[in-house]
């Protein structure tokens, strides 16, 4: 592929945060070729609250049809593929089962991307009928009769390390720009522009809200800790009004640098669950990117990444074996800027864009080279 080639990303819901995976796929590529994200609007009517606004230029966004008319939400996306090369973000008949059409159609090229176990989040907490009785394509059962289809893909890449054993891919973390994550206002101007105190040692568990990734774990723990907030970001209010936890609104995702700075620590205190297992959050890529420590679970894919026995806990730590590491680093402000300081210098190097760009090229240098080779 040569420079200005166009690469079009299939994403199953425009309007919920799957978007987010779908767009760093498009921010690595931005640099070199010309990209367009497609996909339905699942949810609603409008992009996805986070983003909106800020990829105008590559979202391409159809309407979302359920049977026995989901049909035409896949020819509506196959008029706007362009190129070679269609990476389809998660396997759902949305995304995966209309680049398995553009290949039988248009001869496309696909790369399979997976960063969840999607059998485990789609089954999780449902019962049989909400399982298996509906008319939405993009449910258990089409991501199943997909998962058997993933030899059909050109390629495939995963953001886990488990991911990458179960389907044979290639591990593609979530990367970003690390000058998206430079911020040069102070701390004080930061907590006033988000309404923090300016007397709190501040931690932060930032993204979706999901039982799995152990927020009310962390509550229990900064409960026994004095002069310490814990912020996490939500729509609705999930806690009564204590004093020692604040709840953000859903915000713009250009803001996530300075929320994070203002903060003086994060907690990705995951628990015992398939989902956790087998995922990479991405906010832990965030928080290295801009240089905020942190305690994360020690789980593979967790460890596999943050490299410091330091940043971890074990998955079935207690709310008092916690709240001793975080008051641990409260009290070492210098330790706390040595970590931030290797966090940022391996996220700028490992996981930034131009990283994930050598790593999509090397993918499509090689499948061009089998083609040429006749393999």
């Amino acid at each position: 592929m040569k420079q200005g080639d166009p690469i079009t990303i299939f994403s199953h819901d425009l309007s919920g945060n799957c978007l987010g995976r779908a767009l760093v796929f498009a921010d690595c590529l931005k640099p070199e070729y010309s990209v367009r994200v497609v996909g339905p609007l699942r949810r609603g009517r409008e992009v996805w609250s986070v983003v909106r606004d800020s990829y105008n230029e590559v979202i391409h966004p159809v309407a979302f049809r359920k049977m026995p008319f989901h049909v035409l939400t896949r020819r509506a996306m196959l008029k706007f593929f362009r190129g070679q090369w269609i990476i389809a973000v998660k396997p759902y008949p949305s995304s995966f089962g209309a680049a398995l059409e553009a290949k039988k159609r248009f001869g496309a090229k696909v790369l399979l991307d997976v960063d969840d176990d999607e059998i485990a989040l789609l089954s999780w907490g449902k019962n049989f009928r909400k399982k298996y009785f509906h008319l939405n394509p993009d449910k258990l059962l089409g991501v199943q009769r997909l998962l058997q289809q993933t030899a059909m893909a050109d390629a495939v890449t995963t953001a886990s390390l488990t991911l990458s054993r179960r389907y044979e891919g290639v591990i593609f973390p979530h990367m970003r720009d690390p000058d998206f994550f430079r911020v040069t206002a102070d701390r004080e101007e930061l907590r006033a522009r988000f309404g923090l105190p300016m007397d709190r040692f501040i931690i932060s568990h930032i993204g979706s809200f999901r039982p799995y990734k152990g927020l009310e774990r962390a509550i229990e723990a900064v409960r026994a800790l004095k002069g310490v907030l814990l912020v996490y970001t939500s729509e609705e209010d999930r806690f009564p009004a204590w004093p020692f936890v604040k709840r953000l609104p859903e915000f713009p995702f250009r803001e996530l640098p300075a929320l994070l700075k203002a903060c003086d620590f994060a907690i990705f205190p995951s628990i015992r669950h398939p989902v956790a297992e087998a995922q990479l959050p991405a906010k832990i890529i965030d928080a290295m990117m801009a240089g905020v420590p942190f305690l994360a679970s020690r789980t593979e894919n967790i460890a596999h990444v943050v490299r410091d026995e330091d940043l971890l806990i074990n998955l079935d730590a207690t709310a008092t074996e916690i709240a001793e590491r975080l008051a641990y680093f409260r009290d070492r402000p210098d330790l706390r800027q040595r970590k931030s300081v290797a966090l940022r210098a391996r996220a700028s190097t490992e996981f930034s864009l131009s990283a994930g760009l050598k790593v999509l090229q090397q993918i499509f240098g090689k499948h061009a080279e089998s083609c040429a080779h006749g393999e």
